[in-house]
Protein backbone atom coordinates (compact mmCIF):
# COMPACT_ATOMS: atom_id res chain seq x y z
CA UNK A 1 0.00 0.00 0.00
CA UNK A 2 1.41 3.36 -1.04
CA UNK A 3 1.79 6.18 1.48
CA UNK A 4 3.39 9.57 1.39
CA UNK A 5 7.04 9.34 2.45
CA UNK A 6 8.35 11.22 5.51
CA UNK A 7 4.82 12.15 6.61
CA UNK A 8 3.96 9.96 9.64
CA UNK A 9 5.70 12.04 12.28
CA UNK A 10 8.80 14.02 13.18
CA UNK A 11 12.13 12.21 13.17
CA UNK A 12 13.42 14.03 16.25
CA UNK A 13 10.40 12.80 18.24
CA UNK A 14 11.05 9.22 17.08
CA UNK A 15 14.72 9.51 18.13
CA UNK A 16 13.75 10.97 21.51
CA UNK A 17 11.49 7.97 22.06
CA UNK A 18 14.41 5.64 21.29
CA UNK A 19 16.54 7.46 23.88
CA UNK A 20 13.78 7.07 26.47
CA UNK A 21 13.51 3.35 25.70
CA UNK A 22 17.26 3.01 26.20
CA UNK A 23 17.16 4.82 29.56
CA UNK A 24 14.23 2.69 30.71
CA UNK A 25 15.97 -0.55 29.76
CA UNK A 26 19.09 0.43 31.74
CA UNK A 27 16.96 1.36 34.75
CA UNK A 28 15.05 -1.91 34.38
CA UNK A 29 18.09 -4.20 34.64
CA UNK A 30 17.97 -6.18 37.87
CA UNK A 31 20.71 -5.19 40.28
CA UNK A 32 22.63 -8.46 40.41
CA UNK A 33 22.45 -8.88 36.63
CA UNK A 34 23.88 -5.42 35.98
CA UNK A 35 26.65 -5.69 38.59
CA UNK A 36 27.71 -9.17 37.50
CA UNK A 37 27.62 -8.48 33.75
CA UNK A 38 30.63 -7.46 31.71
CA UNK A 39 30.16 -3.71 31.37
CA UNK A 40 31.83 -3.68 27.95
CA UNK A 41 29.62 -6.50 26.61
CA UNK A 42 26.48 -4.93 28.03
CA UNK A 43 27.28 -1.56 26.44
CA UNK A 44 27.98 -3.25 23.11
CA UNK A 45 24.61 -5.02 23.28
CA UNK A 46 22.76 -1.77 24.05
CA UNK A 47 24.52 0.23 21.34
CA UNK A 48 23.83 -2.46 18.74
CA UNK A 49 20.20 -2.71 19.81
CA UNK A 50 19.41 1.01 19.77
CA UNK A 51 21.53 2.26 16.90
CA UNK A 52 19.70 2.73 13.60
CA UNK A 53 20.73 1.76 10.11
CA UNK A 54 20.83 4.85 7.91
CA UNK A 55 19.07 4.62 4.55
CA UNK A 56 20.93 4.87 1.29
CA UNK A 57 18.87 5.05 -1.91
CA UNK A 58 20.63 3.78 -5.03
CA UNK A 59 18.87 5.81 -7.71
CA UNK A 60 21.33 4.67 -10.38
CA UNK A 61 19.80 1.20 -10.15
CA UNK A 62 16.16 2.25 -10.46
CA UNK A 63 14.20 0.26 -12.97
CA UNK A 64 10.72 -0.17 -14.38
CA UNK A 65 9.36 -3.44 -13.02
CA UNK A 66 5.90 -3.38 -14.59
CA UNK A 67 3.77 -1.64 -17.21
CA UNK A 68 0.13 -2.35 -17.97
CA UNK A 69 -2.83 -0.72 -19.74
CA UNK A 70 -5.28 1.16 -17.54
CA UNK A 71 -8.32 3.41 -17.78
CA UNK A 72 -7.20 6.52 -15.97
CA UNK A 73 -9.68 8.94 -14.42
CA UNK A 74 -9.17 12.53 -15.49
CA UNK A 75 -10.84 15.87 -14.76
CA UNK A 76 -12.14 17.91 -17.68
CA UNK A 77 -10.00 20.90 -18.55
CA UNK A 78 -13.15 23.00 -18.17
CA UNK A 79 -13.65 21.70 -14.65
CA UNK A 80 -17.15 20.50 -15.40
CA UNK A 81 -16.71 16.81 -14.72
CA UNK A 82 -14.51 13.75 -14.89
CA UNK A 83 -13.88 11.23 -17.61
CA UNK A 84 -11.82 8.10 -18.22
CA UNK A 85 -9.00 7.90 -20.70
CA UNK A 86 -6.90 5.07 -21.97
CA UNK A 87 -3.35 5.03 -20.63
CA UNK A 88 -0.78 2.86 -18.99
CA UNK A 89 0.59 2.38 -15.48
CA UNK A 90 4.36 2.49 -15.01
CA UNK A 91 5.70 0.87 -11.82
CA UNK A 92 9.17 2.08 -10.85
CA UNK A 93 11.37 0.35 -8.23
CA UNK A 94 14.22 2.20 -6.50
CA UNK A 95 16.48 -0.05 -4.36
CA UNK A 96 17.77 1.10 -0.99
CA UNK A 97 19.70 -0.19 2.03
CA UNK A 98 18.94 0.53 5.66
CA UNK A 99 15.98 0.72 7.99
CA UNK A 100 12.74 1.08 5.98
CA UNK A 101 10.96 2.55 9.02
CA UNK A 102 12.95 5.77 8.62
CA UNK A 103 10.98 6.64 5.48
CA UNK A 104 8.05 7.43 7.78
CA UNK A 105 9.58 10.38 9.60
CA UNK A 106 10.26 13.96 8.59
CA UNK A 107 13.90 14.98 9.16
CA UNK A 108 15.03 18.30 10.61
CA UNK A 109 15.74 19.61 7.10
CA UNK A 110 12.91 18.70 4.75
CA UNK A 111 11.99 19.28 1.11
CA UNK A 112 8.22 19.80 1.00
CA UNK A 113 7.19 17.57 -1.87
CA UNK A 114 4.63 14.81 -1.44
CA UNK A 115 6.06 11.60 -2.85
CA UNK A 116 3.82 8.56 -2.62
CA UNK A 117 5.52 5.16 -2.55
CA UNK A 118 5.14 1.66 -1.23
CA UNK A 119 8.08 0.91 1.08
CA UNK A 120 9.20 -2.70 0.86
CA UNK A 121 12.10 -4.46 2.58
CA UNK A 122 14.75 -3.14 0.23
CA UNK A 123 13.09 -0.98 -2.39
CA UNK A 124 10.69 1.88 -2.93
CA UNK A 125 7.89 1.23 -5.42
CA UNK A 126 6.41 4.28 -7.17
CA UNK A 127 3.53 4.29 -9.66
CA UNK A 128 2.86 6.73 -12.50
CA UNK A 129 -0.13 6.97 -14.83
CA UNK A 130 0.65 7.99 -18.41
CA UNK A 131 -2.22 9.29 -20.58
CA UNK A 132 -2.11 10.76 -24.11
CA UNK A 133 1.60 9.90 -24.29
CA UNK A 134 2.45 12.81 -21.97
CA UNK A 135 5.90 11.25 -21.41
CA UNK A 136 7.63 14.58 -20.77
CA UNK A 137 5.33 15.37 -17.85
CA UNK A 138 5.86 11.95 -16.30
CA UNK A 139 9.61 12.11 -16.87
CA UNK A 140 9.72 15.47 -15.08
CA UNK A 141 7.58 14.10 -12.26
CA UNK A 142 9.92 11.11 -11.79
CA UNK A 143 12.96 13.40 -11.79
CA UNK A 144 11.46 15.69 -9.16
CA UNK A 145 10.31 12.77 -7.00
CA UNK A 146 13.77 11.18 -7.09
CA UNK A 147 15.36 14.52 -6.24
CA UNK A 148 13.06 14.90 -3.23
CA UNK A 149 13.77 11.35 -2.06
CA UNK A 150 17.53 11.88 -2.31
CA UNK A 151 17.45 15.20 -0.48
CA UNK A 152 15.18 13.98 2.31
CA UNK A 153 17.01 10.68 2.84
CA UNK A 154 20.28 12.61 3.07
CA UNK A 155 18.74 14.75 5.80
CA UNK A 156 17.49 11.61 7.58
CA UNK A 157 20.99 10.15 7.39
CA UNK A 158 22.49 13.26 8.99
CA UNK A 159 19.99 13.16 11.87
CA UNK A 160 20.35 9.42 12.42
CA UNK A 161 24.15 9.49 12.19
CA UNK A 162 24.23 12.18 14.88
CA UNK A 163 21.94 10.02 17.04
CA UNK A 164 24.14 6.94 16.51
CA UNK A 165 27.26 8.92 17.37
CA UNK A 166 25.60 10.20 20.53
CA UNK A 167 25.01 6.60 21.68
CA UNK A 168 28.75 5.90 21.95
CA UNK A 169 29.26 8.03 25.09
CA UNK A 170 25.62 8.00 26.23
CA UNK A 171 25.36 4.23 26.79
CA UNK A 172 28.57 3.67 28.82
CA UNK A 173 27.90 6.80 30.87
CA UNK A 174 24.35 5.71 31.68
CA UNK A 175 25.42 2.14 32.53
CA UNK A 176 28.30 3.37 34.70
CA UNK A 177 26.02 5.82 36.51
CA UNK A 178 23.44 3.11 37.16
CA UNK A 179 26.10 0.72 38.45
CA UNK A 180 27.54 3.41 40.72
CA UNK A 181 24.09 4.08 42.18
CA UNK A 182 23.57 0.39 42.88
CA UNK A 183 27.03 0.02 44.41
CA UNK A 184 26.42 3.02 46.65
CA UNK A 185 23.17 1.44 47.80
CA UNK A 186 24.95 -1.83 48.60
CA UNK A 187 27.68 0.01 50.47
CA UNK A 188 25.09 1.79 52.57
CA UNK A 189 23.32 -1.48 53.42
CA UNK A 190 26.63 -3.11 54.37
CA UNK A 191 27.47 -0.15 56.63
CA UNK A 192 24.35 -0.87 58.72
CA UNK A 193 25.96 -4.14 59.91
CA UNK A 194 22.55 -5.82 59.90
CA UNK A 195 22.12 -9.26 58.26
CA UNK A 196 20.15 -9.17 55.04
CA UNK A 197 17.51 -11.86 54.61
CA UNK A 198 17.79 -13.41 51.18
CA UNK A 199 14.53 -14.00 49.37
CA UNK A 200 13.63 -17.61 48.69
CA UNK A 201 12.68 -18.31 45.11
CA UNK A 202 13.94 -14.96 43.82
CA UNK A 203 14.30 -14.79 40.05
CA UNK A 204 17.64 -16.25 39.01
CA UNK A 205 17.40 -16.05 35.26
CA UNK A 206 16.95 -13.16 32.89
CA UNK A 207 14.94 -13.19 29.68
CA UNK A 208 16.82 -12.14 26.59
CA UNK A 209 14.78 -9.34 24.97
CA UNK A 210 13.63 -9.95 21.43
CA UNK A 211 14.57 -7.41 18.79
CA UNK A 212 12.55 -7.88 15.62
CA UNK A 213 14.79 -5.83 13.37
CA UNK A 214 18.05 -7.27 14.66
CA UNK A 215 17.41 -10.71 16.17
CA UNK A 216 21.14 -11.45 16.33
CA UNK A 217 21.57 -8.96 19.18
CA UNK A 218 21.41 -10.68 22.55
CA UNK A 219 21.86 -9.41 26.06
CA UNK A 220 25.00 -10.86 27.74
CA UNK A 221 24.22 -14.01 29.71
CA UNK A 222 25.20 -13.68 33.38
CA UNK A 223 25.42 -16.59 35.86
CA UNK A 224 22.74 -16.41 38.54
CA UNK A 225 23.65 -15.24 42.02
CA UNK A 226 23.84 -12.20 44.23
CA UNK A 227 26.53 -9.68 43.36
CA UNK A 228 29.20 -9.31 46.04
CA UNK A 229 31.42 -6.23 45.75
CA UNK A 230 35.13 -6.88 46.13
CA UNK A 231 38.28 -4.71 46.18
CA UNK A 232 40.20 -4.35 42.93
CA UNK A 233 43.66 -3.16 41.96
CA UNK A 234 43.33 0.34 40.44
CA UNK A 235 44.50 0.62 36.84
CA UNK A 236 47.15 3.19 37.78
CA UNK A 237 48.61 0.74 40.33
CA UNK A 238 48.68 -1.97 37.67
CA UNK A 239 50.59 0.34 35.37
CA UNK A 240 52.99 1.19 38.18
CA UNK A 241 53.80 -2.51 38.65
CA UNK A 242 54.48 -2.82 34.93
CA UNK A 243 56.67 0.29 35.00
CA UNK A 244 58.76 -1.25 37.79
CA UNK A 245 59.22 -4.34 35.61
CA UNK A 246 60.09 -2.13 32.63
CA UNK A 247 62.79 -0.34 34.67
CA UNK A 248 64.22 -3.72 35.64
CA UNK A 249 64.35 -4.70 31.98
CA UNK A 250 66.33 -1.55 31.22
CA UNK A 251 68.87 -2.61 33.87
CA UNK A 252 69.20 -5.99 32.14
CA UNK A 253 69.94 -4.32 28.83
CA UNK A 254 72.51 -1.96 30.36
CA UNK A 255 74.41 -4.70 32.21
CA UNK A 256 74.65 -7.57 29.69
CA UNK A 257 77.61 -9.31 31.29
CA UNK A 258 75.80 -9.55 34.65
CA UNK A 259 72.61 -11.17 33.33
CA UNK A 260 73.74 -13.10 30.25
CA UNK A 261 74.04 -16.48 32.00
CA UNK A 262 71.05 -16.22 34.35
CA UNK A 263 68.20 -18.72 34.23
CA UNK A 264 64.50 -17.89 34.06
CA UNK A 265 64.16 -18.22 37.82
CA UNK A 266 67.22 -16.07 38.50
CA UNK A 267 65.99 -13.29 36.22
CA UNK A 268 62.56 -13.52 37.84
CA UNK A 269 64.15 -13.12 41.28
CA UNK A 270 65.66 -9.80 40.19
CA UNK A 271 62.18 -8.61 39.20
CA UNK A 272 60.89 -9.72 42.60
CA UNK A 273 63.55 -7.69 44.39
CA UNK A 274 62.42 -4.55 42.61
CA UNK A 275 58.71 -5.23 43.19
CA UNK A 276 59.20 -6.00 46.88
CA UNK A 277 60.92 -2.65 47.25
CA UNK A 278 57.62 -1.05 46.24
CA UNK A 279 55.16 -3.46 47.85
CA UNK A 280 56.76 -4.15 51.24
CA UNK A 281 57.65 -7.77 50.65
CA UNK A 282 54.26 -8.79 49.28
CA UNK A 283 55.65 -9.90 45.90
CA UNK A 284 56.46 -13.60 45.95
CA UNK A 285 57.70 -16.15 43.41
CA UNK A 286 56.48 -19.68 42.69
CA UNK A 287 53.43 -19.19 44.91
CA UNK A 288 50.58 -21.70 44.81
CA UNK A 289 47.54 -20.05 43.26
CA UNK A 290 44.33 -21.69 42.01
CA UNK A 291 45.54 -24.62 39.83
CA UNK A 292 49.32 -24.27 39.95
CA UNK A 293 52.35 -22.17 40.79
CA UNK A 294 52.71 -18.78 39.21
CA UNK A 295 56.04 -16.96 38.80
CA UNK A 296 55.16 -13.58 40.35
CA UNK A 297 52.25 -12.95 42.69
CA UNK A 298 51.38 -9.79 44.63
CA UNK A 299 48.82 -10.07 47.43
CA UNK A 300 46.94 -7.29 49.16
CA UNK A 301 44.86 -7.97 52.27
CA UNK A 302 44.90 -11.70 51.61
CA UNK A 303 43.83 -11.65 47.98
CA UNK A 304 45.73 -11.75 44.71
CA UNK A 305 45.94 -8.41 42.93
CA UNK A 306 48.63 -9.18 40.35
CA UNK A 307 49.84 -12.38 38.68
CA UNK A 308 52.66 -12.71 36.13
CA UNK A 309 54.40 -15.50 34.27
CA UNK A 310 58.08 -15.18 33.23
CA UNK A 311 59.21 -17.19 30.20
CA UNK A 312 62.03 -17.26 27.68
CA UNK A 313 60.71 -16.93 24.12
CA UNK A 314 60.29 -20.42 22.72
CA UNK A 315 58.44 -19.71 19.51
CA UNK A 316 54.85 -19.09 18.44
CA UNK A 317 53.59 -22.58 19.31
CA UNK A 318 54.88 -22.35 22.87
CA UNK A 319 53.36 -18.91 23.44
CA UNK A 320 49.74 -20.19 23.43
CA UNK A 321 50.72 -22.63 26.14
CA UNK A 322 52.00 -19.77 28.29
CA UNK A 323 48.58 -18.10 28.17
CA UNK A 324 46.92 -21.40 29.04
CA UNK A 325 49.31 -21.81 31.95
CA UNK A 326 48.49 -18.33 33.23
CA UNK A 327 44.75 -19.07 32.94
CA UNK A 328 45.30 -22.16 35.05
CA UNK A 329 46.81 -20.02 37.78
CA UNK A 330 44.19 -17.29 37.57
CA UNK A 331 41.11 -17.55 39.76
CA UNK A 332 37.85 -15.71 39.14
CA UNK A 333 38.92 -12.93 41.53
CA UNK A 334 42.13 -12.04 39.65
CA UNK A 335 41.77 -9.08 37.28
CA UNK A 336 45.35 -7.90 36.55
CA UNK A 337 47.88 -10.24 34.93
CA UNK A 338 51.00 -10.13 32.78
CA UNK A 339 53.37 -12.31 30.78
CA UNK A 340 57.05 -11.29 30.77
CA UNK A 341 58.78 -12.70 27.68
CA UNK A 342 62.59 -12.81 27.88
CA UNK A 343 63.99 -12.93 24.37
CA UNK A 344 67.58 -13.98 23.81
CA UNK A 345 67.12 -14.22 20.05
CA UNK A 346 68.72 -11.53 17.95
CA UNK A 347 65.56 -10.75 15.98
CA UNK A 348 63.36 -9.19 18.69
CA UNK A 349 61.37 -7.29 16.04
CA UNK A 350 60.17 -10.57 14.57
CA UNK A 351 58.98 -11.71 17.99
CA UNK A 352 57.12 -8.44 18.52
CA UNK A 353 55.39 -8.76 15.15
CA UNK A 354 53.93 -12.13 16.15
CA UNK A 355 52.58 -11.25 19.60
CA UNK A 356 49.32 -9.40 18.66
CA UNK A 357 48.08 -12.17 16.33
CA UNK A 358 48.99 -14.89 18.83
CA UNK A 359 47.11 -13.09 21.62
CA UNK A 360 44.04 -12.42 19.46
CA UNK A 361 43.86 -16.06 18.37
CA UNK A 362 43.41 -17.36 21.91
CA UNK A 363 39.80 -18.54 22.61
CA UNK A 364 39.63 -16.52 25.86
CA UNK A 365 40.59 -13.25 24.12
CA UNK A 366 37.78 -10.66 24.14
CA UNK A 367 39.20 -7.40 22.86
CA UNK A 368 42.21 -5.11 22.73
CA UNK A 369 42.55 -2.63 25.57
CA UNK A 370 42.86 0.80 23.89
CA UNK A 371 45.34 3.48 24.83
CA UNK A 372 48.16 1.14 25.75
CA UNK A 373 51.10 0.64 25.51
CA UNK A 374 54.18 0.81 23.29
CA UNK A 375 56.06 -1.26 20.73
CA UNK A 376 57.20 -3.87 23.28
CA UNK A 377 54.09 -4.11 25.48
CA UNK A 378 50.59 -5.22 24.48
CA UNK A 379 47.44 -5.16 26.61
CA UNK A 380 44.22 -7.11 26.02
CA UNK A 381 41.08 -8.08 27.90
CA UNK A 382 40.55 -11.82 28.47
CA UNK A 383 37.76 -13.73 30.17
CA UNK A 384 38.11 -16.40 32.81
CA UNK A 385 37.65 -20.04 31.95
CA UNK A 386 33.92 -20.81 31.74
CA UNK A 387 32.72 -17.27 32.52
CA UNK A 388 32.75 -14.61 29.80
CA UNK A 389 31.62 -11.92 32.26
CA UNK A 390 34.65 -12.32 34.55
CA UNK A 391 37.23 -10.25 32.70
CA UNK A 392 40.89 -9.58 33.42
CA UNK A 393 43.68 -7.56 31.87
CA UNK A 394 46.59 -9.41 30.28
CA UNK A 395 49.67 -7.39 29.37
CA UNK A 396 52.43 -9.07 27.37
CA UNK A 397 55.84 -7.45 27.85
CA UNK A 398 58.78 -8.47 25.64
CA UNK A 399 62.25 -7.84 27.07
CA UNK A 400 65.46 -8.17 25.07
CA UNK A 401 67.78 -10.21 27.31
CA UNK A 402 71.53 -10.39 26.62
CA UNK A 403 72.90 -13.82 25.70
CA UNK A 404 76.24 -15.28 26.67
Amino acid sequence: MADYLFSSGLLHAFLDHKRQQLDQEILGFQRDYLLNASEEDLCTYLINKYKLETINVDVDKKEIVETRPIMAQRTSMWGDGQYHAQGQLIVLAVPFEGDPELFKYQPSSFLMRGVSACVKANELVLQYEVVDEDSQRVDNQITQDIKAIIQNTSAVTRDVSAYNQELLPRVPNAVAARKQTLLSQLTFVDSLKIPVRRRVGAPQTYVVPSVKRKPRIERPVVPSGVYKPEPTLPLEEYEHILSVAQNMAVMLERSPSTFAKLTEEEIRDHFLVQLNGHYEGQATGETFNHNGKTDILIRENGRNVFIAECKFWGGAKAFGGIIDQLLGYTSWRDTKTAIFIFNRNKDTSKVLDQIPDLVNAHPNYKRESPGWLDETRFRSVFHQQGDTNREFFLTVCVYDIPSC
